[in-house]
């Protein structure tokens, strides 16, 4: 039989999750390395999502890593103007893979002596592996009860999902949803039109039906805001583009603020270098280019916060200009 060496055990615990306390005397059966090829690593627990906690001037405010996006190609999805091997030149360079996009989906958090607010709600809209907002406020010890209001930027699938539970019934029932006018008129109009999208027909359909499903089960807790709009700390900005009523939210707190932009840029290492490229779910694909373009110029000159719903989490930073264009700079973890 081989000798199993403690390099070799940290090798395999530490893919697999195993933790080894400095006091530990003895070693689990299977430790062998003669068995560790017959065995596989336990599945990964999608209930506990990674919490970024940090401060707005006096507010206290946390991310949640509520899920994942997970596409199996870049375009036509993703930048669809791009040239692909300018596409791919930009990926490899970010060190990112190049046949496929993962996004992340942060849900932010305040609360401040007026309650607790969040900004979107993720869920289910995308698969299993979403729906860990209310496991997220639970180890911050917020109760579904005690949310105040929740700010959408706007009604796609994955930024709504989260407001039903799975019986269809209010997940957060005595939250105030606030949405822009402009975005609630749209999407429960008899015919918005969609022809701005390139996202196949289906899916044009799905996000229609998503969002009007959501709205109108929700409508007594729904209050629509106005473009430049004041909520206590919070000013309502227009960006639309991604979609007609879509908004971001200026926080400020003292001399601190954050700039909460959802889905006016999604990917990092394009988007960035070029504002240009934009998404098949964009409803006005022109107005979301120059929607970024407007946010990224005034965020770099101002040297603004942003958090962001789709970068990698936590999704807070700041933009640099870089000659005609830009590059993400995220802030560092802090503890």
């Amino acid at each position: 039989m081989q000798t199993t060496t403690r390099r070799s055990l940290l090798r395999h615990g530490a893919f697999w999750g195993i933790s080894l306390g400095a006091g530990a005397s003895t070693l689990p059966a299977w430790s062998d390395p003669d068995t560790l090829s017959s065995l596989k690593p336990p599945a990964l627990s999608l209930t506990e999502p990674a919490l970024y906690a940090f401060k707005i001037g006096a507010m206290d405010a946390f991310v949640i890593h509520e899920s994942v996006i997970a596409s199996t190609t870049v375009q036509p999805f993703f930048a669809p103007e791009g040239k692909p091997d300018e596409i791919k030149r930009l990926l490899e360079s970010a060190f990112q893979p190049t046949d496929r996009v993962t996004l992340s989906i942060n849900v932010l958090v305040l609360r401040d002596r007026d309650g607790v607010t969040l900004f979107d709600a993720g869920g289910n809209a995308f698969g299993s592996a979403a729906g860990r907002l209310k496991a997220g406020l639970a180890r911050l010890g917020i109760a579904p009860e005690k949310v105040t209001n929740i700010v959408l930027t706007h009604a796609h699938g994955d930024h709504i999902a989260g407001l039903l539970n799975a019986d269809k019934k209010s997940a957060f029932p005595n939250a105030a949803i606030l949405i822009s006018k402009a975005e609630q008129d749209f999407w429960t109009m008899d015919n918005p039109d969609l022809s701005g999208m390139s996202a196949p027909v289906t899916d044009q359909k799905w996000v229609l039906q998503t969002a009007r499903r959501f709205l109108t089960s929700l409508k007594s807790q729904i209050k629509t805001v106005a473009f430049g709009e004041k909520i206590g700390a919070i000013t309502v900005v227009e960006t639309s583009g991604h979609t007609p009523g879509h908004i971001a939210l200026s926080i400020a707190s003292g001399a601190d603020s954050l700039l909460v932009v959802g889905d006016a840029v999604h990917l990092f290492a394009l988007q960035f270098a070029h504002p240009e490229y934009t998404t098949a779910y964009d409803v006005a694909p022109k107005r979301a280019a120059e929607t970024r373009r407007r946010l990224f110029a005034d965020a770099a000159k101002r040297r603004a916060k942003i958090f962001s719903y789709h970068l990698p989490f936590p999704g807070i930073g700041h933009v640099r200009e870089t000659g005609e264009s830009y590059e993400w700079v995220p802030q560092p973890w802090t503890g």
